[in-house]
């Protein structure tokens, strides 16, 4: 029997019986959540499921305050640090353990679309403003300038956007992640329900040590996110998290 369940107005799943019995086990879910099946009449409360209780034990499982402190260094998770998505989807009891975000070097690949933008522009500009004719007046050749400014300042922005509105957190529970302002992104899972993490970083990756991390779930989804600065630290958290459910 697969359960779908219903937490703080959102709904999850489908999860098997094993699935939520871990859940249960580790303090994700709560036998006051609501989970319903195929064929059930209602929402009921997983207390209703006393054979999902009966093999769970009763105290909350939580992870050691000493482990938390070597997960991450408590200064970055400030609620400043950890924005204001990610303030509002914690639940009671739900611990921030590590954050990270886009790496950096983002900024220098912008950079070099930039420089070779500036480049072609630079070379071929002159020819066209003369295929234009000698009506080209030194205004229109300034105005020329607008549109490899504009298109700058837009990189630029967008790069910004992604540094500054993008997270990827690791609680004690789930793995919280948000891209974007504008349009954002938004992936929240069970840290039960995370088959693997896998990491891939290229010779410069592990220099600066950025790569791109990929998370599958126990249903067969995956998710990829690229540039992503300490990437072999939040494998290493969902594992730690893991181990001590």
């Amino acid at each position: 029997m697969e359960l779908h369940i219903s937490q703080n107005g959102r709904q999850y799943g489908p999860y098997s019986e094993e699935q939520v019995k871990e859940c249960l086990a580790s303090g994700t879910l709560h036998s006051t959540d609501l989970a319903w099946h195929e064929g059930a009449k209602d929402w009921l409360p997983l207390s209703s499921y006393s054979d999902l209780l009966r093999l769970v034990p009763s105290p909350h499982l939580s992870i050691p305050s000493s482990q938390i402190e070597a997960a991450v260094d408590s200064s970055d998770l400030s609620p400043r640090a950890l924005g204001s998505y990610v303030i509002t989807t914690l639940q009671p009891n739900e611990k921030p353990l590590f954050k990270t975000a886009p790496h950096w070097i983002i900024f220098v690949r912008r950079t070099l679309y930039i420089l070779v933008i500036s480049f072609l522009w630079i070379t071929y500009a002159p020819r066209l403003i003369t295929f234009l004719g000698p009506q080209s007046s030194d205004m229109h050749q300034l105005e020329m300038l607008l549109p490899p400014l504009l298109l700058s300042t837009i990189i630029l922005l967008s790069a910004f956007n992604n540094y500054l509105s993008s997270a990827l957190v690791v609680t004690n529970w789930r793995v919280l992640i948000k891209f974007g302002f504008i349009s954002r992104r938004t992936l929240e899972m069970f840290i039960c329900k995370i088959e693997s993490v896998v990491v891939r970083q290229g010779i410069l990756g592990r220099l600066f040590d950025y790569g791109t991390v990929t998370i599958r779930g126990a249903s067969g989804s995956t998710e990829s996110f690229k540039t992503i600065a300490h990437p072999a630290e939040f494998r290493k958290c969902v594992l730690r998290v893991q181990g001590n459910m």
